[in-house]
């Protein structure tokens, strides 16, 4: 028997569109990976003006010119009802140290309120979370978040590790005190031997845009998808 092969003109149709969308998805992948690429350089950490006196843009800076700071501090000495009342309170107690802190690094000379080169708040936002009440120890733990200018790290680092010649800590802790004394009756005694210090060796700053990394992640997903 002869096995007789008849030509199919649809076959060979099939085979062109196949080659078709095997082509129009390796564009696809290929805009894709450019898209990654201009996004990345788009993230990329603005380079300070060489000149003593920038010009001022009239937009704002884009968001991802802050940066993250993260530093424990530590409130010790308290007295222990007064420990208790404010892991009660403690809403209002955490907002004081949002506030405080902010207030106490503008106070500082090397920290303006402003930024110069662009008019941005050089502190953005205080964010104070994770409290530990020890009220038998007289101790208060904190995990501070510092949303601060990238132009004014460094400074803002010195002036909270205390290393810049600033009284930031020495603030703090009368802030503190004095909040003690007010909302508690804490006597003058007891408001002094409250004491406050930073954890500096466990500083440390991300950045605080997380844009092109979750770009990244959907192009992954999608390629994934596609091949």
């Amino acid at each position: 028997r002869k096995l007789c092969l008849k030509y199919n003109p649809h076959d060979s149709a099939l085979h062109n569109n196949t080659k078709i969308l095997k082509g129009n998805k390796m564009k696809l992948v290929i805009s894709l990976l450019l898209c990654g690429i201009i996004g990345s350089l788009a993230q990329r950490t603005p380079t300070r003006r060489p000149t003593p006196y920038p010009t001022r843009y009239p937009t704002a800076r884009p968001t991802d010119a802050y940066r993250d700071a993260y530093v424990p501090f530590l409130i010790s000495g308290c007295p222990s009802e007064d420990v208790t009342e404010a892991q009660a309170d403690q809403t209002d107690f955490l907002a004081l140290v949002n506030d405080v802190t902010k207030t106490n690094l503008e106070a500082q000379s090397t920290i303006p309120t402003i930024s110069n080169s662009y008019g941005q708040d050089v502190i953005a936002q205080v964010i104070t979370s994770s409290p530990i009440f020890d009220a038998t120890n007289g101790d208060i733990d904190l995990d501070v978040q510092i949303k601060l200018y990238w132009d004014y790290s460094s400074q803002i680092k010195s002036a909270v590790g205390g290393t810049d010649g600033g009284n930031f800590q020495s603030l703090m802790r009368t802030s503190i005190a004095n909040w003690f004394q007010a909302a508690y009756n804490t006597t003058d005694g007891e408001a002094a031997g409250i004491m406050f210090s930073v954890d500096m060796t466990q500083y440390r700053e991300t950045s605080g845009s997380n844009t092109f990394t979750i770009f990244m992640a959907v192009i992954s997903i999608i390629i994934a998808m596609i091949v």
